[in-house]
C-alpha cells in the first residue's frame, strides 16, 4: 500500500487505482525512510511461499505502470531478468508517453526480493 492519502484512499475502495495514477495529490506521502519524525509500521506476518516476488518500489514505479503490468513484468524469469524488464517498461513510459497509459517523469528505485526453494526441500 502506498504510503499517501491518495494510497489510502484506494485501499479503503474511495478510489480505483486508475483514478489514483492520475490524482492531483498523488505526490503527497504520509511515510518516507530518511526523514527524522519516520514511523515505522508492522503488519501481520506474511508467509510467502517458493518463488514468490516481492516488489518494493519508490513511487516513480507506481505512478507510471499499473499493479497488473508489474506483476506481469516480475512474474517470470530471473530476479535480474525480471528487474531489467520492469526499469525498461517504466522508463519507456516516463520518457514516451502514450494516451491512456499512466506517465509522469521521476526517480525510480525499486528492490525485487523473491523466496526460492532450497534444494532437497
Amino acid at each position: 500500500m502506498a504510503h499517501s492519502p491518495v494510497g489510502y484512499a484506494v485501499e479503503s475502495g474511495l478510489i480505483d487505482e486508475e483514478d489514483a495514477i492520475g490524482h492531483a495529490q498523488r505526490h503527497l506521502v504520509s511515510n518516507m525512510v530518511g526523514d527524522p519524525d519516520m514511523r515505522i509500521e508492522i503488519g501481520s506476518p506474511l508467509d510467502l511461499a517458493a518463488y514468490d516476488t516481492v516488489v518494493l518500489a519508490t513511487d516513480g514505479l507506481f505512478d507510471n505502470m499499473r499493479r497488473d503490468e508489474i506483476v506481469e513484468a516480475v512474474r517470470t524469469g530471473s530476479l535480474e531478468e525480471a528487474g531489467h524488464r520492469l526499469a525498461s517498461s517504466c522508463l519507456r513510459r516516463m520518457t514516451e508517453p502514450s494516451p491512456g497509459l499512466p506517465s509522469k517523469p521521476d526517480d525510480l528505485t525499486f528492490i525485487l526480493y523473491r523466496r526460492v526453494r532450497k534444494p532437497g526441500r
